[in-house]
């Protein structure tokens, strides 16, 4: 559904451009830009400008972004987590991302309850219907 201001809602855009900026230096703008389903060129201005993206670039980064980070719809409380999660793990092949993001939200919660600090409440929300704990899993 538009923004009041006619933009798909979603995540940030920021979030979108430096997370695709990221992955297109540790990749290249063509191999980003097919995986996101547009054109390199494209891709390149969205991540080298300040450009504000047209509605259809927005969903399609939206969904790619949703895709690459394990992140459902409507779960945009954690979006600078999932990216960090998944920049992470971006070495990984597709299929052992869910673990490796399991396996460091783990790790992270355990370091919580053994120096007795409070984990943020992305770290400990409860888990979703058909997941193991933590929104973030991606899995």
């Amino acid at each position: 559904m538009p923004s009041e201001h006619g933009q798909p809602d979603g995540i940030d855009v920021e979030t979108l451009r430096a997370f695709a900026r990221e992955r297109v230096e540790t990749s290249s703008v063509r191999k980003v830009a097919a995986a996101v389903g547009c054109n390199a060129s494209t891709l390149h201005k969205f991540v080298t400008t300040e450009s504000v993206p047209y509605p259809r670039l927005r969903r399609l980064l939206d969904a790619w972004y949703r895709a690459e980070t394990g992140e459902e719809e409507g779960e945009t409380k954690g979006s600078a987590q999932a990216a960090a999660l998944a920049t992470l793990t971006t070495h990984l092949s597709p299929g052992l991302r869910p673990a490796a993001r399991r396996v460091l939200l783990s790790a992270l919660a355990s370091f919580h309850a053994s120096t007795g600090t409070r984990p943020p409440s992305w770290l400990s929300g409860e888990p979703k219907p058909g997941r193991t704990g933590g929104e973030l899993e991606g899995g």
